[in-house]
């Protein structure tokens, strides 16, 4: 499977431990996409986590550091800047509270192909709820 098909965009403004929850479990899935991370938040703990490769080893990221979104022209700004760093055909533009499974993104990346005229494709939304315990 080629991962230079496909990529994610994670744009970032905090919450920390939702963005750790969610490159670990990419991590841990093997995930073989790319995944560029535009952090507009002021917690340097993401940072701090994501400068050593070792702490996500079956990753390829490319992570980028942003002044604080303060506002909606910096978040805008950051959006704009970080889409240049998008070399795939297709991406999907995620948030850190988002969980896919990959073989719904190979599914979906073979629709594209099968038809061309379409501009996206997704599968199933579904709710989960995760216990305190």
């Amino acid at each position: 499977m080629s991962g230079s098909n496909f990529s994610i965009l994670l744009p970032l403004k905090d919450r920390a431990n939702y963005t750790f929850r969610f490159l670990q479990y990419l991590d841990w899935t093997k995930f073989p996409y790319k995944i560029i991370i535009a952090d507009g938040g002021k917690d340097k703990g993401v940072e701090n986590f994501l400068s050593n490769k070792d702490n996500l080893p079956s990753l390829s990221y490319e992570y980028i550091r942003y002044p604080y979104d303060e506002t909606l022209v910096d978040f805008y700004n950051k959006m704009t800047d970080a889409v240049s760093y998008i070399n795939s055909a297709t991406v999907s533009v995620m948030d850190n509270d988002d969980f896919i499974i990959l073989e719904g993104i190979v599914k979906c990346l073979q629709d594209l192909k099968e038809n061309p005229q379409a501009s996206s494709s997704r599968g199933a939304i579904h709710s989960i709820s995760i216990s305190n315990d």
